[in-house]
């Protein structure tokens, strides 16, 4: 179930950049799908193109041994949406939501199932289209995390967040924002005191105007943090 809402406003400060919503969870109703959305709706408001996928209905092939599944020419054999996927929608992102119910922990199977899937094509790196190779491709985009669990403690989304720090700092991606929703029963998350909507909404608004801040010691920087408006964004967005 893909949900293209693609218009771009002319008058929208700055280049339109494109960004894609990627739900992992098992439910296409699910209540991180919906925080999901709602960042996707606030990008669409400040005049950016965003698009919500709901990526079990793309793919449905789990990762296997490529050195066995690799047909002559060194292509993945696995026959769904997978690649199509990849090619025409997250490579040419400009900005990447994450999105994943808490299972047991962890992410769901189908959010690792999509990262372990890159393997083949990153393995051939040396692949061209467009206007570059994959790798190539892969890299410098900016990235948020959006999660939902039955739990409201901050350790039980610590591996996942642990785990996309290590993967936006492995592909240069900048992680901009994160947001949290206790939520377990479909529509929960519109009973979330928090208002986890809102915040989603409020980050895709400045989803592309956002920047993490990661400073080393020779690096020169202008102490006065909180100048106007405009320095509320300069920092990671945090929610829930």
């Amino acid at each position: 179930m893909t949900d293209p809402r693609s218009s771009i406003d002319p008058g929208a400060q700055g280049q339109p950049k494109r960004l894609l919503a990627l739900s992992f969870s098992a439910r296409p109703d699910g209540n991180s799908r919906a925080v999901a959305q709602a960042v996707v709706d606030g990008a669409i408001e400040a005049g950016h193109a965003g698009e919500l996928v709901h990526v079990p209905d793309h793919v449905t092939g789990l990762f296997r041994h490529c050195k066995e599944c690799r047909d002559a020419q060194g292509n993945c054999t696995i026959d769904d949406g997978y690649r199509s996927l990849l090619f025409d929608k997250f490579l040419p992102a400009d900005g990447i939501v994450w999105a994943t119910p808490i299972y047991w922990y962890g992410a769901s199977s189908q959010m690792k199932n999509f990262l372990d899937r890159w393997f083949c094509y990153y393995s051939e790196g040396n692949e061209t289209f467009g206007t570059g190779t994959f790798v190539e491709r892969i890299l410098d985009k900016k990235a948020a995390l959006v999660m939902s669990s039955e739990e409201n403690s901050i350790a039980i989304r610590m591996p996942i967040i642990q785990e996309m720090i290590m993967l936006c700092d492995y592909l240069h991606h900048e992680l901009i924002g994160m947001v949290q929703t206790t939520a377990n029963s479909r529509t929960d998350v519109h009973n979330d005191p928090n208002k986890p909507l809102e915040a989603a909404f409020e980050l895709g608004r400045h989803f592309f105007d956002i920047h993490e801040t990661n400073y080393r010691a020779n690096v020169e920087r202008d102490t006065k943090i909180w100048q106007g408006e405009a320095s509320a964004y300069k920092r990671p967005f945090f929610w829930g």
